[in-house]
């Protein structure tokens, strides 16, 4: 079977394209503050739209790659040309070609991957993960370090394993970038490139061809880089170096080896992603041998040894480890495990619709609202659609600029509710009032009455009974939620009237 050829498939990809491209277009936000800070500040700052003042510290340690933001530079120039100028028109260009990109490695991946199953059930199953798994049209937009290592490995992995005309260099070269983009992607190649030693026995000059394309791009990267920082720096060491060496990245956290059984499952996906877990454990016990074992597994223990972890570390593999659900639960290939056989038979249960159900629920969620729990994009839209090009205001906690996306006048002070209301009696208040939640009570009046709600980071928040009960829903999160799950805050904009 051709998993190019066929209705069943073209439509599952064709649907798999659309899902992406309305994220790409409605998810301005970014999932880490990273995907902002060591990917889009480079490429702000070389398009002239960031003071290089505001970038982060790892571009005075010289620890970045500049080969993704050097492409992204490179889109925006031809972007403006067609009219894009401002930092969200601009973001949103490249999170569609990012999306483009990862499409594209998915297509290429089921090529290759639907042969891995003996049975129609099976390949359908397959083709319905890996182009309709809920979270994965999210990542594939984020304009991060990890998306564009994923792309790019893949679309190696793919070369690699079908053998296509001149897969040696394509793989090669895709590889290179996979590393260029994140350094880490090492760990993926050392896992496939024993693989194809041991188990598939290609010819040791077919390795050393694979390589020497690979070397390629790390050696474009070394111009990249003299381009970026403005001379020649040995960027990879560096980050070794620091992070590793000089445990800089300790210092934002370390967890146990294990960490990662639930830094994966808090979030929406939650009950998707356990199942994703306990798939990944069943594809290795029941598929030892397999590709996709052996190429994840050193990447997984890797990241598992080191001490800082982060959920986005492992999205690197995110597109081949797809394959886990049908793998481990598959019953057609690898060794047999009985609950696993009696999990695959109940697929069309109630259960199994419930997560089916969940699965696009959350899908939906994230293409049409840009959630993300570790910024406020929402909140710096609200400024930009309303024209506010001067922000003189309050707040009761702090609120920090994002540039280029919030006003180049982004003066908020942090007081008390008593100290606005003096401003307020003197007629020297500030126009405008930031708080955590759409919502006022600071019991006193003269603020709570002459407050009036400019837009909230809330989905809704026009409806006042649906922003009631999101805040309602919030506050009875927030009262129970603990490290690792966050609180959840809705920046919202009042204007305080004279």
């Amino acid at each position: 079977m051709n998993p190019l050829r066929g209705r069943f498939v073209e439509a599952h990809l064709l649907v798999s394209l659309w899902v992406i491209t309305v994220t790409a277009v409605c998810s301005y936000g970014y999932f880490h503050e990273d995907e902002y800070f060591q990917v889009l500040a480079f490429t702000w700052a070389k398009l002239g739209l960031l003071d290089p003042g505001h970038l982060p510290w790892e571009h005075a340690a010289r620890i970045r790659s500049y080969m993704q933001p050097a492409i992204y530079v490179a889109i925006a120039r031809a972007a403006e040309l067609c009219g894009a100028h401002d930092a969200f028109a601009i973001a949103t260009v490249l999170r569609c070609v990012t999306g483009l990109i990862s499409w594209v490695s998915i297509a290429v991946f089921l090529r290759v991957s639907v042969g891995w199953f003996g049975g129609e059930d099976e390949r359908r199953a397959h083709v319905r993960v890996v182009t309709l798994l809920g979270m994965l049209p999210y990542l594939c937009v984020r304009t991060s370090s990890e998306t564009f290592a994923a792309a790019a490995f893949t679309l190696g992995f793919a070369a690699v394993l079908s053998r296509c005309t001149g897969w040696r260099t394509l793989s090669g070269l895709a590889f290179g970038f996979a590393f260029e983009f994140r350094f880490q992607a090492a760990f993926l190649l050392v896992g496939l490139f024993a693989w194809l030693a041991m188990i598939r026995q290609d010819k040791p000059r077919d390795l050393v061809a694979v390589s020497l394309a690979s070397i390629v791009p790390m050696v474009l990267g070394i111009f990249v880089d003299r381009w970026g920082y403005g001379s020649f720096v040995p960027t990879p060491w560096l980050y070794f170096k620091v992070n590793v060496l000089q445990g800089v990245a300790s210092r934002f956290g370390t967890e146990p080896p294990f960490a990662y059984a639930y830094l994966v499952v808090t979030n929406v996906f939650a009950p998707v992603a356990i199942l994703w877990v306990v798939a990944f454990g069943l594809t290795i016990v029941r598929h030892p041998k397999h590709v996709v074992t052996w190429t994840t597994v050193p990447f997984f223990v890797a990241h598992s040894l080191i001490a800082h972890k982060e959920e986005r570390f492992v999205f690197p593999m995110v597109i081949v480890a797809t394959s886990f659900f049908v793998l481990g639960f598959g019953p057609g290939q690898g060794r047999p495990v009985a609950w696993a056989k009696r999990m695959w038979i109940r697929r069309r249960g109630v259960g199994a619709r419930a997560l089916v159900g969940w699965n696009f629920a959350g899908m939906v969620l994230l293409a049409f609202y840009p959630l993300g729990w570790n910024h406020h994009a929402r909140f710096y839209r609200l400024l930009h659609d309303a024209s506010i090009d001067t922000l003189r205001a309050y707040s009761f906690a702090r609120v920090d600029p994002a540039p280029p996306y919030t006003p180049a006048v982004f003066d908020v002070q942090v007081t008390t509710p008593e100290h606005i209301a003096d401003d307020l009696a003197a007629g020297s208040a500030r126009p405008y009032l930031v708080a955590s939640q759409p919502r006022l009570h600071t019991g006193l009046a003269v603020i709570d009455r002459r407050a009036v709600l400019v837009g909230s980071e809330i989905p809704g928040w026009q409806i006042a009974s649906l922003r009631s009960a999101v805040v309602r829903w919030t506050d009875s999160y927030n009262e129970v939620a603990r490290p690792p799950f966050r609180r959840v805050e809705w920046w919202s904009l009042y204007s305080l009237l004279p």
